[in-house]
């Protein structure tokens, strides 16, 4: 069902949205109200796409999603500023596997795929912030204020194939940091603060990386580039030999600017 860019704030007053509805799509409708959007879901057992992105929602209540046992999508996103998610709010909602969150915050799910949290306003991960889900494939950080990635972040990730970290604030790449991530084709750390980059922090994605962008950082002119297969700044395989060279008679971190 498709109420989308309707620019109305009272559509749950003036719409019956049927039970059986699966896809109900409410971008753009100016929604603030909380307790009604929980109250409608209730009824909205057979729903598995749910589009909330550009309403104007502060939060969300506990268990919001409590009956939607299969909802697979739920974009919150570009829009609703600032909304603040208690830690049970998707309690129920065990079949997620895309989820938008927008300025909302993380949530453990084993059945997550896609995470985006772009311009998320978040300034820090926790070391546990996907212990549980390990299915994740894609998830994107870009423009936030990220300083610093503990070695552990995404170690629970082995399918991890598409990490974004673009327009941070990352200054160094730990050791290990990626080690797990033996799937990891795509890996975004462009217009960050890099200037340190230690031994083994990319080791484990050396078989499948297929593109790493480490352009405007703080690093020599021959890493600071987007390095990819094919129609980039440099070959993948000139990173991994500069890489080789850097540590080849060290295994201290290296500033490298």
């Amino acid at each position: 069902m498709d109420c989308a860019n309707l620019n109305n704030p009272d559509i749950f007053d003036r719409t019956i949205i049927p039970g059986d509805t699966q896809t109900l799509k409410l971008a753009n409708n100016r929604i603030t109200d909380e307790k009604q959007l929980k109250e409608t879901l209730v009824t909205l057992t057979s729903l598995r796409e749910l589009q909330l992105h550009g309403n104007e929602l502060a939060k969300l209540n506990e268990a919001t999603f409590a009956q939607n046992c299969n909802l697979e999508v739920i974009s919150l996103g570009h829009g609703n500023a600032g909304m603040k998610l208690p830690e049970t709010v998707f309690v129920g909602a065990s079949s997620v596997k895309i989820l938008d969150l927008g300025a909302a915050h993380f949530y453990n799910n084993q059945k997550l795929e896609y995470v985006d949290a772009s311009s998320a306003q978040i300034d820090s991960i926790s070391d546990n912030a996907f212990t549980s889900s390990t299915a994740l494939k894609q998830v994107l950080l870009r423009r936030n204020s990220i300083k610093t990635l503990e070695p552990e972040t995404f170690q629970a990730l082995e399918e991890l194939s598409w990490l974004d970290l673009g327009r941070n604030e990352l200054q160094i790449i730990m050791p290990g940091t990626f080690t797990a991530n033996t799937d990891l084709k795509i890996l975004d750390l462009d217009q960050n603060l890099i200037d340190t980059i230690c031994p083994t922090a990319f080791s484990g994605a050396k078989d499948n990386l297929e593109s790493i962008n480490l352009a405007y950082n703080r690093l020599p002119e021959e890493l600071n580039k987007n390095f990819c297969l094919d129609e980039c700044d440099g070959d993948i395989g000139e990173f991994w030999n500069i890489l080789d060279a850097l540590f080849s008679n060290s295994t201290d971190c290296l500033i490298l600017q």
